[in-house]
């Protein structure tokens, strides 16, 4: 299935449209293939809405969500170091999506019901696999490459990097990580404590809805972690955030069972390790007193 507004539409409403308490999964990609939902669904008995999105801040949604009366849940948040001190916020997808998301209109629904039907069905709607990309590849003698992260209809993704060129891939994703580095816009010390009070007052808005806010730092490794540590030193940012909040904070450094994954391409879990750092995470979750499966 592919990614857009519409599948994201569809499963931010049914978070607020849900009854009990749901849970709610909001970030980037990195928790969008790191977090595994069935696990988690296994052993809470609670599936997650997943309403995270690619390299994307997840402040605009946090706070839709927790903005909106109708939403009574819990929210879990991957925070990379990028999106908690960058001041590009207005420019993310994210804060757009949220703005179209409010203003959506009835057949806007119907069609984004209709198109995930339809994708569900028909594979040649993936955009490498269209009958033109299928025509070109047989005139070239050469067999259509497979996705190796592929979207569900819960919008998890689930990605098997064993299914691509590793080497490739790093090159890319590190090429991008230094461009990333280079472009960034640091919020001054005023602004950063700001944002840290604004996340802060979150946590504290949906206490009072009887709902509890969790902030993850997946993992990353090699080059990536490098360039992550030295643009944002965990001591200077996270730790100073995770003094800053009453929101539950879960570093992947801080945690034995959490610091050993490796990701293949710097920045991201491979499948068979999603499914071992949910149930890692779950298991730290009843340590910090957030179980909302028991309640």
């Amino acid at each position: 299935m592919t990614d857009d507004l519409g599948v994201w539409t569809l499963v931010r409403r049914s978070a607020s449209l849900k009854g009990g308490k749901p849970v709610v999964i909001v970030g980037a990609s990195r928790i969008q293939v790191g977090f595994h939902p069935d696990v988690f669904a296994a052993l809470t008995g609670i599936h997650p809405a997943v309403l995270a999105i690619d390299g994307s801040s997840p402040i605009s949604v946090l706070e839709d969500l927790i903005s909106d009366p109708t939403f009574k849940g819990n929210i879990i948040c991957s925070l990379s170091p990028h999106c908690l001190v960058d001041g590009l916020e207005s420019a993310e997808k994210s804060d757009k999506w949220v703005k179209k998301y409010r203003k959506q209109s009835r057949s806007f629904l119907v069609w984004t019901h209709l198109f995930a039907f339809f994708q569900g069905l028909f594979v040649f709607l993936y955009k490498n696999l269209t009958p033109v990309k299928i025509w070109s590849h047989l005139m070239e003698r050469k067999w259509p490459h497979l996705p190796y992260i592929i979207m569900r209809s819960d919008r998890f993704r689930l990605a098997d990097y064993s299914k691509v060129d590793l080497t490739k891939l790093r090159a890319a994703r590190e090429k991008r990580e230094r461009q990333i580095h280079s472009e960034v816009r640091p919020l001054t010390k005023k602004q950063f404590f700001e944002r840290i009070k604004r996340i802060d007052k979150m946590a504290e808005q949906l206490e009072n809805k009887d709902g509890q806010l969790v902030f993850i730092r997946f993992p990353s490794t090699g080059i990536i972690r490098k360039l992550e540590q030295e643009t944002w030193p965990k001591k200077t940012f996270w730790d100073v955030f995770a003094d800053g909040t009453r929101a539950i904070t879960i570093h992947f450094e801080d945690y034995p069972s959490l610091s050993g994954f490796h990701c293949p391409d710097g920045s991201h879990l491979d499948i068979k390790d999603a499914a071992r750092f949910t149930r890692e995470l779950v298991t730290i979750f009843s340590e910090k007193g957030f179980e909302p499966w028991k309640n």
